[in-house]
Parts: structure tokens; C-alpha cells; sequence
């Protein structure tokens, strides 16, 4: 189903952020967005703890900036949603539903009366005697799609879908590939993409069009803040400050002894990172002959590190770039284009899609 207009939200750890989103023919449209601080322990790991009070604050936000659109699209991650890949005998979609609620014991190992189930067909595959379907298989706590209800009542909007940010973020990450194809003759048969939030980072892999890959790691861009805090003695927010404003993670320009600690600290952590997505590409590069990575993109709120993309393109020896623009997106309350990049609300917009 295709959304003419409504709300798109994503509520993260550190930031929540609300798209006015409007399809008019060919054209996706942002009318208008807003991005505030997310009440402190409100939530964890995707799941609504002080339901008040993020009720209050996005009530406030949607006055305060004329949303009049009711109807809302959530899209949630946290590390106890759980995503397979199962493969399928060819079938429609009701066919489909049935095969995966008779055997899902099988497939995850859960107390399922506690998960709502939802399934997504990736791409058709050529297996010994025929093809069959490969299926993304994601199993979220009932708490948390509880939670949301509950908030969407307390908030006066109608919940249209909640999504999955992996696919959120996968569909708009797409969508990008697929304009800059078409309009500027850049092709990228396969790329990954880093989303580095702030507790959390997000790796996707896709090969033509299709998502082959989706994980997330348990540390991002705070976990940074807290390495130059605890070997400097400083506070985190000092830490920060210092991070975005002289951090160089390519070790280039680092001619100063604060701006070396700022650097290594950042390192340190980011050494963790690739060898945990070293993991990820041998895994994916190890599962067909002929798998590629092409490109690497890098987007959220750690990505506008100094030198992260040639820090990447060394450990990994793949051409890396930022992810600075959706060009597919026609933004209508333009603060301008790169800001609403910054913010990093692709998957707002994947959401609807």
C-alpha cells in the first residue's frame, strides 16, 4: 500500500524525529519535519518506558508546528527485535503467512504468544530443482508494538504501520541509488551502508536492488564521547564537543596533543567497529561466488566525523563516501537539503515509501 500523505516518526535514544511526508505523482515530498532531544530514559532499546512523557513532548511538537495530519507511520529498532532469512517454496502472499505460522518454532527459538510476527519477500532464488523465495522473517516483542499503539492513542494520531528500520533505511538508501542511476549514469551494483547512531550502529549490504544483509551493532557514537572521557577526565559532554570540533579519525592534522587523545580515543572505538563489520562482509562475501562490495556509504549522527570516510576506505580497501544528500526528496519547509541530511531522517522518509 502507498501512503498519499501522512506522519512518519522515529523515536531514537537521543533524538525524535517527526516527517510530514506527501506523495504527489511521481514526486516525494517533505512538506515539513521537526527534531527534538527525546526525553531522558523514556526509552530503551526500542522500548517505551515513560510513555507520558514522550506523549507530552510530541503532543506539544505537532502544535507547536501545525502537523495536521493524523495518520502515522512508526519505524522502530532494538536489539530484542528479531530478523531471519528463511527460504520459501514459491507462493502468494496468504500462502506465504500460513507456511510461516505453522513453522515458526522452527525458525526462531522464542516463546512466540510473546512476538508479532511480520514477513517480507526479498528476491526469487535459482535452488537445486527450481527457485524459491528468499524471506526476511522479523519477530518484534509484544511490548513494544503495545507501546507505540498506546502512544499513537495518547498523541490523537492512527497508527497507518510501524516498520522495521532496517527496511526503512534500506528503502530510501534505494531509492537515492536508483535516482542517481537514472539521472546522473552513477551505477552501484552493490554497496553497504554504515548508520552510526548514537548507541547503536546499523550495517546494511545490498546487491541489485535487494537487501541481502541487515545487523546491528550494540555501540556508536556516544560510546566515543565516553572513550575520550574516561582517558582524558573529562565529562561526556565536554567529550563530545571536543570530538565533532577537533577529532580527526585519519590521524591527519592530529598535531597537537589534545587533538591526538581526541583521535585515538575515537579510534579505539572504531577499531571495534570494523572488525565487528569485517565480520559481516565475510559472512555475506562467503554466502555466493560473485558476492561484492562496490561502494560503502556512511550516514547518522557519527558520520560527520574528519576522515571517518578514509578511515573506512583504508580498513576495508572499498571507496567510502558520506551519505549527504537524498535528491530523490523534493523538501518543501527547506532549512535546506544538507540539514535535513544531518538530521539523518532517511528512515522517516524509507517509511513511507
Amino acid at each position: 500500500m502507498i501512503y498519499k500523505r501522512c506522519l512518519c516518526i522515529e523515536i531514537g535514544n537521543y533524538n525524535t524525529k517527526i516527517v510530514q511526508y506527501r506523495k504527489l505523482g511521481p514526486k516525494e515530498i517533505v512538506e515539513k519535519y521537526q527534531v527534538f532531544r527525546t526525553p531522558e530514559n523514556s526509552i530503551h532499546d526500542g522500548k517505551i518506558i515513560d510513555l507520558d512523557s514522550l506523549a507530552v513532548i510530541i503532543q506539544v511538537k505537532l502544535n507547536e508546528n501545525s502537523f495536521k495530519i493524523k495518520d502515522v507511520i512508526f519505524t522502530i529498532s532494538g536489539t530484542s527485535i528479531i530478523t531471519r532469512e528463511i527460504l520459501l517454496p514459491k507462493a502468494n502472499e496468504k500462502e506465504l503467512k500460513a507456511m510461516i505460522e505453522m513453522n515458526a518454532s522452527d525458525y526462531l527459538p522464542i516463546n512466540l504468544s510473546n512476538y508479532i510476527l511480520d514477513f517480507k519477500v526479498l528476491r526469487e532464488v535459482a535452488v537445486e530443482g527450481g527457485s524459491q523465495l528468499r524471506v526476511l522473517l522479523v519477530a518484534v516483542p509484544n511490548m513494544i508494538i503495545e507501546g507505540f499503539i498506546s502512544l499513537s492513542e495518547k498523541c490523537g494520531l492512527n497508527i497507518l504501520a510501524i516498520d522495521y528500520s532496517g527496511n526503512s533505511f534500506y528503502k530510501a538508501v534505494q531509492k537515492e541509488i536508483n535516482w542517481r542511476r537514472e539521472k546522473k549514469g552513477i551505477k552501484v551494483d552493490s554497496y553497504a551502508v554504515f548508520d552510526i547512531g548514537s548507541k547503536t550502529t546499523s550495517v546494511i549490504i545490498v546487491s541489485e536492488g535487494f537487501l541481502e544483509f541487515s545487523n546491528m551493532l550494540q555501540y556508536g557514537s556516544k560510546n566515543m564521547d565516553i572513550a575520550i572521557s574516561q582517558r582524558n577526565g573529562i565529562d561526556e559532554d565536554k567529550a563530545e564537543e571536543l570530538k565533532i570540533q577537533k577529532g580527526n579519525v585519519s590521524g591527519s592534522g592530529n598535531n597537537t596533543e589534545e587533538l591526538s587523545f581526541v583521535g585515538d580515543s575515537v579510534r579505539s572505538v572504531l577499531i571495534t567497529m570494523t572488525d565487528d563489520i569485517s565480520n559481516f562482509f565475510e559472512y555475506y562475501l562467503s554466502r555466493k561466488t560473485g558476492n561484492t562490495i562496490d561502494m560503502i556509504f556512511t550516514t547518522g549522527c557519527g558520520s560527520r566525523l574528519d576522515g571517518l570516510e578514509e578511515y573506512f576506505q583504508r580498513a576495508f580497501g572499498i571507496p567510502t563516501q558520506r551519505l549527504e544528500k537524498l535528491n530523490f526528496v523534493e523538501i518543501k519547509e527547506s532549512k535546506n537539503t544538507n540539514e535535513f541530511l544531518n538530521y539523518n531522517l532517511e528512515k522517516c522518509v524509507g517509511a513511507a515509501l
